[in-house]
């Protein structure tokens, strides 16, 4: 009896502290792969195409995301735009941000406004995940 009660306490200490990370990635495989990762390791997931459309979603968020997860190179608004808007935004300016790209720049990092990482695709999940882990904690 007291290991199932242990247990249920843990998962109700689990729900309360989920975190949050939204996928900004114009690519529908890296948002359902990312999705299912972090879905699968107990974080809450939402994501969307590029840029404009994640500053749409974090305008009509009650609750702002822990981490973004954010491509850098997408159509309609880039990784760039996004996070120079972000920056000139109060409300989710400190939210970090780990940019993911193919790109090879070794000025990203300048670039882009110092994010909590950059990492370059393809991306390492093991390695992701304890980044991930870093940011939100």
């Amino acid at each position: 009896m007291n290991g199932q009660k242990t247990k249920n306490s843990f998962k109700k200490n689990q729900q309360q502290i989920q975190k949050y990370i939204l996928i900004v990635d114009d690519s529908v495989d890296n948002q359902e792969l990312l999705t299912l990762l972090f879905e699968s390791i107990g974080y809450k997931v939402d994501h969307v195409s590029n840029g404009a459309d994640a500053l749409s979603l974090l305008s009509n968020c009650s609750i702002m995301p822990d981490l973004i997860l954010l491509d850098y190179q997408m159509p309609v608004m880039c990784g760039q735009e996004f996070r120079n808007q972000q920056l000139q935004n109060k409300s989710i300016q400190k939210i970090p941000v780990i940019v993911m790209t193919g790109d090879v720049n070794n000025n990203l990092h300048v670039e882009m406004k110092n994010p909590f990482y950059v990492m370059i695709k393809p991306l390492q999940m093991n390695e992701l995940i304890k980044i991930v882990s870093q940011a939100v904690n």
